[in-house]
Order: C-alpha cells, then structure tokens, then sequence
C-alpha cells in the first residue's frame, strides 16, 4: 500500500512476497504498477524500508537516503 498527502510525499509499505513465490517477477510486477499508480500524483519523494529487498527497489530507481542524520522516527523497536 501506498500512504500518500496527495501533493509531495508517499510511504510505500506492506509489500510482501511468499518466501515461496519469491524470484517468479512477482515484486517486480508489484512494483511496476505500484510506480504507475503513484506516478500520476506527481509527488517528489517516495519514501520505504526494507530489511532485504533492496535490490529489487533500486531497479525501481530507490536509493539509500541522503542525510540520515536529518531523519527520526518515533516508536521505531
């Protein structure tokens, strides 16, 4: 799901793929439509974490975050 202001932010989050249905091109499929649903909104950053799925986002043009000291988070355990 996508968790969106509608105008300059989105959070991509709650992408999963069955460990068992892994490397059939089903999060590249999920990815893809996900870029085309989001795309039309014309907000300027796509934000996600993920613990290892990073070379799947970064086909997708995701990259390691500039600055990491600027950012917080609350509730982060």
């Amino acid at each position: 799901r996508i968790v969106t202001d509608d105008a300059t932010f989105a959070w991509l989050c709650d992408v999963f793929v069955s460990p068992d249905a892994r490397g059939q091109g089903i999060g590249k499929a999920l990815m893809a439509g996900i870029v085309a649903d989001v795309e039309p909104l014309g907000v300027r950053r796509i934000m996600l974490a993920t613990a290892d799925a990073h070379g799947l986002y970064a086909q997708f043009g995701f990259e390691g975050v500039r600055a990491p000291e600027k950012y917080m988070v609350l509730g982060a355990h």
